[in-house]
């Protein structure tokens, strides 16, 4: 389908705020960065697959998570994998997305994506529009508006530092202009979703967020870890831990929870440098990065204390190494974990965490949590005796912030 005659059928006026749009792309330099000019028409053959084409300006490649989407009818169509997205990288988290809803089933806009279960979206689900946060998979409302929407609507996000404003057909929808998200601010994929097989979308666009030169990047904190940081154990999002740091610290801060269930130090060793690469830039004033993980190692992966204080403190170091300032958390009690083996890391982790990182947060040394037997107290921890509950996870905020204070993220 050609471009000309897509912009046809738009308004003039639209037509001309697209035009401007795209004449701030060419000519305003990001932070440096250069200008940001991406767009897909998705002309291309029917059935030609989404993930791994190339966008039609800006030669940005489409990755897929989760989502298979397949090129119809010169829109792109979700063939499988509702729930989930299909995102390029613009290399910024400040921008402007435009996207066309072919269909108003349950099409998404998705901005700031870090992976499948973490980002933002915008969308229409028949005549109404929300926007979104995706937490670990959990979706929380931010702003609802009924009865607005309808197919063939051009839909629009400007998100610049924490500030995000949402447009229909150009002009701004009620309640949601100017709206504070942290979430996920530092993400600089964006993209395409859909909560039902069918829907179609299309005239995909990313430029710099307006007035983005004059934005800086947020300082940001980034959590990696397995199920103890993802919240295992918590009532909700509110009750994990890194949802308690960001709560209690007095800054406002761009943050993103990269907990996964089940995860070994050995395996977040052999995703580091793509996460990183995702998750750091130098243009931010500082990145605080929390390394909590080494239950697993020991328990699941069965590697002795030696290779599991070696895997952490590499793991560490090389976060360090890229720029992060990294806080390292030592390994509280829990059920099929040896206490000999723990004490033996946490004892190496507490007397050398300075040669890899540059704080800790010792929850190991809390007379509450953190001793021997503790993990089975309820008030503290489920009764699985490995993962926390509320009150449990808010001493870890407490500690974890302790020792965030202590390099200046306050």
């Amino acid at each position: 389908m050609q471009q000309l005659s897509k912009l046809s059928r738009l308004s003039k006026e639209e037509w001309l705020r697209r035009r401007r749009r795209l004449a701030v792309a060419q000519n305003n330099l990001f932070l440096g960065g250069g200008a940001i000019n991406i767009s897909d028409s998705f002309t291309a053959a029917d059935g030609t697959a989404l993930a791994g084409r190339v966008s039609e300006t800006g030669g940005k490649i489409w990755q897929a998570l989760g989502a298979t989407y397949t090129i119809q009818s010169g829109a792109a169509q979700l063939a499988s994998g509702t729930l989930f997205a299909n995102v390029l990288d613009a290399g910024s988290a400040n921008v402007h997305v435009t996207l066309k809803m072919v269909t108003n089933g349950n099409n998404w806009l998705v901005f700031r994506a870090v992976d499948r279960f973490n980002f933002l979206l915008f969308r229409i689900s028949g005549a109404n529009v929300q926007l979104y946060r995706v937490e670990q998979g959990v979706f929380t409302s931010l702003a609802t508006a009924n009865g607005v929407a309808a197919a063939g609507d051009i839909f629009e996000v400007d998100a610049n530092g924490f500030q995000v404003s949402c447009y229909r057909n150009g002009a701004v929808v009620p309640g949601f202009s100017n709206l504070a998200v942290n979430y996920c601010a530092q993400a600089v994929k964006h993209g395409i979703g859909s909560g039902t097989v069918g829907d179609r979308v299309d005239d995909f666009e990313i430029i710099p967020a307006e007035n983005a030169t004059s934005t800086p990047y947020p300082a940001a904190i980034i959590f990696w870890g397995n199920s103890l940081t993802y919240g295992s154990g918590a009532s909700g999002p509110a009750g994990r831990y890194p949802n308690q740091v960001i709560a209690a610290l007095s800054g406002s801060y761009a943050w993103t929870n990269q907990g996964i269930g089940g995860q070994t130090t050995t395996q977040m060793l052999a995703t580091q440098d793509a996460d990183s690469s995702n998750q750091y830039t130098s243009l931010r004033p500082k990145t605080g990065l929390v390394i909590w993980e080494l239950r697993n190692d020991i328990a699941n992966g069965g590697v002795s204390a030696a290779t599991a204080y070696a895997n952490y403190a590499t793991l560490c170091q090389k976060a360090r190494d890229r720029g992060f300032v990294v806080v390292a958390v030592t390994c509280l009690p829990s059920s099929g974990l040896s206490d000999a083996t723990r004490a033996t890391v946490n004892a190496n982790i507490a007397a050398n965490y300075a040669s890899f990182a540059h704080a800790l947060a010792d929850v190991a040394a809390d007379t509450t949590i953190g001793q021997n037997g503790q993990n089975t107290n309820l008030t503290y921890y489920n009764a699985d005796g490995i993962h926390m509950t509320d009150a449990g996870y808010t001493i870890v905020a407490g500690l974890v912030k302790t020792a965030l204070n202590a390099v200046g993220i306050s």
